[in-house]
């Protein structure tokens, strides 16, 4: 076992049976359900209580307390610190997309640094926190949130923190994708692997997705890195997206100042200002791009966004479970009736999975396909239960509620006006460098309400 005063990523993984040593309690539960109980760490900083309420509400609300059975903590764990979520009842290292699109997704799960059995770290973490019953103890928050906490409080702020090491994998996998061109999903999932740069390939798709340096076919089978693109205009300079080299930063620096700048759970951001706008560049298929000032004024608001969503052929229904999003979670129902997002579970298949995640809407009677936010955006729409976002006009931040992420198509957006994708606050995101003007029209678009901080 390793010492307890070294960091657990230097731990060595064991994939075979648990250990003798391993504890009563932990014995129980192999004996009990046939797999071993094991763990998967993570590294973060803030407030401990805040993070267990968060973890435990969650995993109430997403019904998750049949796989996650533990959580313990680094001994003496201030500052940076690392903790450990236990699960049962699955295999070593694989955790389901019930997991991965729920628990995973909040803000302190953007580090993991392995999997492990007990044995290995029961020298090193706390006693076992029991998780279930203080989520048992929670209340659920309302669908509309009204005691949201203020989403500009930067006391517990967990992005600040930037992992270089992390980044230069993501930069490693920038310069790969760059080399390739293009390529299948299984050639992406197999990067990601690789170079190990997160346990859900299609998170990292995504990121990259929203920063503009790769686009995707409809169905997600394959991807191509964009040319060479220089966004922004003389005034503010360029971001760079698309394809990488050392020899097209060569060349930017050469022309102008370049500043790269260590981001979070994505590639390095590169602004460029020329010292002479009138100058050319010798970079192949270069394109200058103003995306923010050319979408904006074409920006198709939530109704005609949906007019443009792929609409299914018939699907025979009669063939599948249906599960309907009421805000919180997926409930069985009897019929597709009701406008909103539906998962569909084939008839007499034992899966954890839906074959499909679909909006339904009643009054055209047609299935749509879409991103699973911009879905579940357009459901909580329809139901008119949009919270409003929050605006703050001096430090130009936009906040908009975690569980009201934008549609990608929009989201993109505000990535691009910064190069930097959100931080996670207070169950909130928040964007930063969005102009008023960008804000209006967007909030216009999307039908909603705006907050404006106030700074008297």
């Amino acid at each position: 076992m390793t010492h307890p005063r070294v960091r657990p990523n230097k731990l060595q993984v064991d994939t075979g049976k648990p250990s003798q040593f391993q504890s009563n309690e932990e014995l129980s539960v192999t004996a009990q359900i046939e797999y071993p109980r094991w763990f998967r760490g993570f590294r973060t900083v803030g407030n401990k209580k805040d993070m267990v309420q968060a973890i435990a509400n969650t995993i109430s609300r997403y019904q998750l307390q049949k796989w996650v059975a533990s959580l313990r903590f680094e001994k003496q764990a201030r500052g940076e610190f690392y903790f450990f979520i236990g699960f049962d009842r699955l295999d070593f290292g694989q955790v389901p997309e019930e997991i991965e699109d729920t628990l995973l997704q909040l803000p302190r799960f953007t580090n993991p640094i392995g999997n492990y059995y007990f044995d290995q770290l029961q020298t090193f973490v706390t006693g076992d926190l029991e998780i279930h019953r203080y989520g048992q103890r929670l209340r659920l928050p309302s669908l509309r949130m009204a005691a949201l906490e203020d989403p500009f409080d930067q006391s517990d702020d967990i992005q600040n923190l930037v992992d270089d090491t992390h980044t230069e994998r993501w930069d490693k996998l920038m310069l790969w994708l760059s080399a390739l061109g293009k390529g299948s999903w299984e050639t992406f999932q197999r990067g990601c692997q690789q170079l190990q740069i997160a346990s859900k390939p299609r998170q990292v798709l995504r990121t990259l997705r929203l920063l503009g340096h790769i686009e995707t076919s409809s169905d997600g089978t394959k991807w191509s890195i964009n040319p060479v693109t220089l966004e922004g205009n003389i005034e503010k300079g360029y971001l760079l997206l698309g394809r990488r080299s050392d020899k097209v930063l060569n060349i930017l620096a050469q022309h102008g100042e370049i500043i790269i700048q260590s981001m979070e759970n994505s590639p390095s951001r590169v602004h460029w200002r020329p010292i002479d706008p009138s100058s050319t560049l010798q970079i192949s298929n270069l394109v200058y791009t103003d995306a923010i000032n050319t979408w904006v004024k074409h920006l198709p608001s939530i109704k005609e966004w949906q007019g443009y969503l792929e609409v299914l052929p018939d699907m025979d229904l009669s063939r599948f479970e249906a599960r309907i999003y009421d805000g919180q979670n997926f409930i069985s129902v009897t019929r597709v009736e009701d406008s909103g997002l539906y998962q569909f579970f084939m008839l007499n298949v034992q899966t954890k999975f839906p074959r499909a995640t679909l909006y339904y809407d009643q009054s055209r009677k047609s299935l749509y396909r879409a991103d699973w936010y911009g879905l579940r955006f357009l459901t909580l729409y329809t139901r008119q239960v949009l919270h409003p976002v929050k605006y703050d006009s001096k430090k130009q931040q936009l906040a908009v509620i975690l569980d009201q992420r934008f549609p990608e198509f929009y989201e993109r957006l505000l990535v691009l006006s910064s190069g930097k994708l959100p931080k996670s606050q207070n169950d909130w995101l928040i964007y930063s460098d969005i102009s008023p003007s960008l804000m209006e029209i967007i909030t216009k678009k999307l039908h909603l309400k705006v907050e404006h901080k106030n700074h008297e």
